[in-house]
């Protein structure tokens, strides 16, 4: 029982430790790319957004942004915008430039790992980074997660506004917009002194001023009542752990109070030290899940270090109310009389019982809901290191960043050098579209892909005349439909008014190429295959060129050329690939430990539930065992009572869960089968250890 106690300490100290680590990360994260609500926020200050047109030629563009920073530096606000630009080796490299104040160093969510300081109220070319490998930079950006610092993330770096500089690096005939914030006290002030200022002939007037508000990182934190509500039942297991050593303790208890030990002498010799190692065992994995994921301490790790201290001490308050109750359970323990007696045997039996319940009810939806996900994030893990050649080794188009450019052109280009287009995410769009289009209601949707020719020639499509497709023959919006769909209506595929159609054999297997698809699907068995002609939009997951010398050569002459290397933003799929590697692993981690602390209390509940049983009425098994009584007639009672207790689950399931019936019915499945299973451990337990010794009286 020790080691279950010990065991169960570890597991839900790291469960702790992952949540508020990945929290923090993502706070942090999304702080760092809100940055002026962020100041905002901490600085109590009022936004006024506005777009500033610096114009399409080098000299107009330089003239306003010294008009720009002329008005800022006598007005009683600062200012940020956030630019992005492409680099040769397909990474985007982003700018958040700040002018007038420092409060950057006073934030949580800000600090750098030597701790050296940019004044931003004076002209500077010195500047923040993320990469860590970058000799220029005057310090490096400190992150919760490490993972930010990693070579195969985007470039971040923090700078003055005076070291802007793309307004001369963009070709003329591109206009160039920033997206300015100005953050003051007082917001009207601010906009009636830009409005009286010569910068405000460069505003867009159609976007006007506009009250900025940020995007919220809120909805993606992970769920902190669950994690409370983890150390609750945890807690609990490990006082219905050390009831169970009351029970088999029992003697020895009787004989203290017997020698005049008081329930507070008996609970400090015999329990204080378990959870003195309990206490301990949460400290130091603490401690170690920080030197491994954290590696430092800095400002921004100490709302982490707070969030740790705080659900220790509410660890800490749940177990001295379970020291209260084991205290309760001590004196509750009488003389071997008054143990006999049915009133005292019910108290813990009905205890057990209830306890039981209320755990299965607690713990099932959040467990089948686990469950689900987690075998959907394991085999994303797996199909990650199984497919991880067909997910690198290919570039396409990440952003545009202005709505002049014709998109059209860079995908005439990629169709031109034999890209892929791929399009896995479509049967997404269909069943969305199905919950709002009442005529597609009793539509089925079908595994569906779109790709091009250049996509299929890795593929040996055969037909059911036992005959390989010949691709290149292949007209645009042909279908290629798997036998196993021949005679059902496909016709809801096609995207004209007829399709050729030609029906292949079934067991073919497509490879998604780009690791970061909407809903991490990596391959689709038999789809439904629409082959169209040419590349029909750019987005990041669908059009690929393999990165070879050759193909990388000429993207960037073909982008030097036009004058696009500001304009179109590229990214390999290799980066993708270790960014959703990354997300995997901890995402599989974090639900592997979830799903091993939901079994471990599962059995420990059970365990609890069944060894009182056994305690109570041992007697009556070992007798029955004597007198040669079936399996079932010995011990029905054991299992009729434990299935039994599954019926209020049931009833709240259907009432109340937001649970499919057939969820709901493999949850007490799996859950009874575990039931099964311990009662059957403990059956043969005690049968092998127990039954002898109580026929003989050594054990009351």
């Amino acid at each position: 029982m020790k080691k279950f106690i010990y065991i169960l300490t570890i597991l839900c100290s790291f469960f702790i430790f992952l949540t508020n680590f990945e929290n923090q990360s993502i706070i942090q994260t999304s702080k760092i790319g809100h940055a002026s609500e962020s100041f905002a926020e901490h600085e109590d200050l009022e936004i006024l957004n506005f777009q500033y047109h610096l114009g399409n030629d080098v000299s107009t563009r330089k003239e306003r942004y010294g008009q720009l920073i002329d008005f800022l530096e006598d007005k009683d606000c600062y200012a940020l915008f956030y630019t992005s630009t492409s680099q040769e080796n397909y990474k985007d490299e982003n700018y958040l430039y700040i002018m007038g104040s420092n409060a950057l160093y006073t934030f949580d969510f800000f600090d750098t790992l030597h701790t050296k300081r940019i004044d931003f109220t004076k002209e500077s070319n010195l500047y923040f980074s993320n990469m860590l490998n970058d000799p220029n930079a005057y310090d490096y950006i400190a992150y919760v997660d490490s993972v930010n610092n990693q070579p195969y993330q985007d470039t971040l770096e923090i700078r003055h506004f005076s070291s802007y500089k793309q307004y001369s690096t963009v070709r003329e005939g591109i206009d160039i917009d920033l997206e300015l914030n100005l953050l003051s006290k007082d917001r009207l002030l601010t906009q009636a002194m830009v409005m009286n200022s010569e910068i405000y002939d460069y505003i867009d007037a159609e976007v006007g001023f506009r009250e900025h508000v940020g995007s919220s990182y809120k909805g993606l934190l992970k769920d902190r009542s669950f994690a409370f509500q983890m150390i609750g039942l945890c807690v609990l297991a490990i006082a219905i752990l050390l009831t169970c050593q009351i029970f088999r303790s029992k003697k020895e208890i009787i004989i203290r109070k017997m020698m005049g030990h008081s329930f507070v002498r008996i609970f400090k010799e015999m329990f204080i030290t378990q959870l003195f190692l309990c206490i301990l065992f949460y400290i130091v994995v603490q401690i170690l899940s920080y030197a491994f994921y954290v590696h430092s301490f800095n400002r921004v790790t100490f709302p982490l270090l707070m969030k740790s201290w705080q659900d220790f001490m509410i660890f800490l308050i749940f177990l001295i109310v379970s020291s209260l109750y084991i205290c309760f359970c001590i004196v509750k323990v009488k003389d071997s009389g008054e143990m006999k007696r049915q009133g005292s045997r019910n108290f813990f039996s009905y205890a057990s019982i209830v306890v039981k319940i209320v755990f299965i009810i607690v713990a099932f939806a959040p467990f089948v809901n686990y469950i689900l996900e987690w075998k959907e994030i394991a085999y994303n893990t797996y199909a990650l290191r199984a497919y991880r050649d067909h997910l690198r080794g290919y570039v396409g188009v990440s952003g545009i960043s202005s709505f002049d450019y014709d998109p059209t052109k860079i995908m005439q280009f990629f169709d031109e050098q034999g890209a892929i287009y791929q399009d896995f995410e479509q049967i997404i769009l269909f069943e969305n579209m199905k919950e709002f289009d009442t005529s597609l209601q009793h539509t089925t949707i079908y595994p569906y892909i779109i790709v091009n020719k250049a996509y299929l020639k890795e593929y040996s499509v055969i037909d059911v005349e036992n005959t390989a497709v010949d691709i290149e023959k292949l007209q645009p919006d042909t279908l290629l439909i798997p036998q196993k769909y021949e005679g059902l209506d496909t016709s809801y595929y096609c995207p004209n008014t007829s399709c050729d159609i030609v029906m292949i054999k079934n067991g073919n297997r497509f490879i998604n190429h780009h690791a970061y698809s909407v809903d991490m699907t990596l391959n689709r068995k038999d789809p439904i295959v629409l082959v169209v002609g040419e590349i029909p939009n750019w987005s990041a997951t669908n059009m690929l060129l393999e990165n070879t010398d050759k193909n990388k050569q000429a993207l960037q002459s073909y982008l030097k050329a036009n004058g696009l290397l500001e304009t179109v933003h590229l990214k390999t799929t290799d980066d993708y690939y270790e960014l959703a590697k990354n997300e995997s692993n901890t995402m599989f981690v974090r639900y592997s430990m979830v799903f091993l602390l939901y079994i471990l209390l599962a059995f420990i509940f059970q365990y609890q539930s069944i060894y009182i049983q056994f305690d109570q009425r041992k007697h009556e098994y070992a007798i029955n065992y004597l007198l040669g009584k079936t399996f079932w007639q010995r011990y029905g009672n054991i299992f009729n009572n434990n299935i039994l207790m599954y019926s209020f689950v049931l009833i709240y399931g259907i009432f109340f869960a937001q649970m499919t019936y057939f969820q709901l019915l493999a949850y007490l499945l799996c859950a009874i089968i575990v039931d099964i299973l311990v009662a059957c451990y403990m059956i043969h337990y005690f049968e092998k250890h127990k039954v002898i010794a109580i026929l003989k009286g050594e054990q009351s």
